[in-house]
């Protein structure tokens, strides 16, 4: 399986929806809710790579990060703005141009659950003898 980076939307979205944030605020609003609660995933992905989910902060950062430059605006400024998780068909457009299409609801269920069930099963540094931080020893 191929190595999938998850930075790849958000370095797809800086480098080909930059000037559309940039220039019109709604649509910027729009990014930010697509983000939200929806899984994504490449068009092209034929080799099962898992979806890309974002919390609402991250996107928030997202797109602050963007518009920082241009009106000195940071992720409060979409934090909690509203429709999170809904996909516009002028988000779902631009995403689509670029590669990208939101997963199924079903689907973002089955890889909410993976990834749940990977983080329950990965061992506690604490108490694993990881050496550390968390004390423990490497023995």
């Amino acid at each position: 399986m191929e190595n999938f980076d998850h930075k790849s939307l958000e370095n797809d979205i800086v480098e080909f929806l930059t000037q559309k944030i940039l220039t019109d605020y709604d649509f910027a609003q729009e990014a930010y809710a697509a983000l939200c609660n929806t899984g994504w995933i490449k068009k092209d992905n034929k080799s099962g790579d898992p979806a890309t989910f974002f919390s609402w902060r991250y996107a928030a950062g997202i797109i602050s990060k963007i518009r920082k430059n241009f009106d000195s605006m940071n992720y409060m400024d979409f934090y909690c703005s509203g429709n999170e998780g809904v996909v516009s068909d002028l988000a779902l457009e631009y995403f689509a141009e670029i590669g990208w299409e939101p997963i199924s609801a079903e689907r973002a269920d089955k890889e909410r659950d993976r990834i749940a069930a990977d983080f329950r099963s990965a061992p506690n540094p604490a108490t694993s003898g990881t050496p550390g931080i968390y004390g423990g020893s490497s023995s």
